[in-house]
């Protein structure tokens, strides 16, 4: 199975481009990142993945893409 990250562009439009935030830290500092960028409105909180462990003790990555209109 391939992970997203490894995905190519979802969208058929060539103007709209696919864009991947990767955050990477201990799993309370991530979250409460995902939850300030969701009151600024920039994303849904549920719009990320869920945690995967880094191998190190208590880090784990979170992903989201967004699409962008590029111009």
């Amino acid at each position: 199975p391939s992970s997203a990250a490894a995905q190519p562009s979802r969208s058929r439009d060539p103007k709209r481009k696919d864009v991947r935030h990767i955050l990477l830290g201990e799993a309370d500092a991530v979250h409460l990142d995902i939850l300030s960028m969701h009151v600024l409105g920039y994303a849904e909180a549920t719009a990320w993945s869920r945690p995967q462990p880094t191998g190190k003790p208590n880090e784990v990555v979170r992903v989201l893409i967004k699409t962008q209109l590029v111009e």
